[in-house]
C-alpha cells in the first residue's frame, strides 16, 4: 500500500492547520487583505471539497475568518 493511504485521514486537519498558520503568518505581516482574498478564494469553492480529502472551502473560508480574528 501506498503510504498516502495512511494519511489520508489526516489531511482535512493538516490544511486546516496550514490555513490558520498562514493567517497567523499575514496578521503578523499586518496584511489583512491578503487574509481577506484567501478567505474569498476558499469561499467560491462553496460546499465543495478544495482537494482529494481536504475541508470544503466554506470550512476553510470559516477557520480562516477565525484566525483572523483571533489575538
Amino acid at each position: 500500500m501506498q503510504p498516502f493511504y495512511y494519511l489520508r485521514p489526516l489531511l482535512k486537519n493538516m490544511e486546516l492547520d496550514a490555513d490558520a498558520c498562514a493567517a497567523h503568518m499575514l496578521k503578523l505581516a499586518k496584511e489583512p487583505e491578503a487574509i481577506e482574498r484567501a478567505r474569498v478564494r476558499m469561499q467560491e469553492f462553496g460546499d465543495n471539497q478544495t482537494g482529494a480529502y481536504y475541508p470544503t472551502g466554506n470550512e476553510r473560508a470559516s477557520n480562516i475568518a477565525r484566525k483572523a480574528l483571533e489575538h
